[in-house]
């Protein structure tokens, strides 16, 4: 299976859209490069994001990820230290992942994982040009 670990802050909002929408705020636009990603490699979204630790904000997603015909699958464990632990500690419980993304605007999440942490800028959010990225790697792409 391929994974999409998935930050909000800074990937699916930045800083501007959260001053001018309140800090609940994700972005469909944002959102519609998640599923580009999802419909071209077929993985499965597992949300790291601390958004996860709320049910209200892990609604919040879970509905703007439902809005254009994606679920989550899964959610990292809550754990001591940097995001990556989280993600490892996830990874390592599950064994069959084949390839995984780290999708985030903050480098802690990317301790570790070297070409699958792909880092957005938070007052930018996600591209389509990392989407594309995200895309070369989790489909193996030798040329990303």
């Amino acid at each position: 299976m391929k994974v999409l670990f998935l930050d909000v802050d800074g990937v699916l909002n930045n800083f501007s859209l959260l001053y001018q929408n309140g800090f609940d705020y994700i972005d469909p636009h944002m959102v519609s490069l998640v599923r580009f990603v999802v419909r071209q490699t077929g993985c499965l979204i597992v949300l790291s994001s601390s958004w996860r630790l709320t049910q209200e904000n892990k609604s919040l997603v879970s509905l703007a990820l439902k809005q254009q015909g994606m679920f989550m699958h899964d959610t990292t464990p809550e754990i001591a230290g940097a995001r990556s632990n989280e993600i490892l500690r996830w990874l390592k419980s599950k064994g069959e992942v084949e390839r995984y993304a780290v999708l985030d605007d903050d480098e802690d999440a990317g301790f570790g994982m070297n070409e699958s942490f792909f880092q957005t800028d938070p007052e930018v959010g996600l591209t389509e040009e990392i989407a594309k990225r995200i895309i070369a790697h989790l489909n193996g792409d030798e040329n990303e």
